[in-house]
């Protein structure tokens, strides 16, 4: 994912999502996803709906 000049890598393990970032180092989820996790959650729920939409 990239934000500006710089790029985060964001991960999911057992169906949680972490990230790279230093909001995501400083918080660990506890004030709720970064906006890179939140970007890659709504990218996947759009490829869902997508895929699910094609004939």
């Amino acid at each position: 994912m990239a934000s500006g000049d710089r790029r985060y890598r964001v991960r999911e393990s057992d169906g949680v999502l972490s990230c790279t970032c230093q909001w995501w180092a400083d918080h660990r989820g506890r004030r709720g996803p970064c906006k890179h996790a939140l970007a890659v959650r709504m990218a996947r729920r759009g490829a869902v709906v997508a895929a699910g939409a094609a004939p």
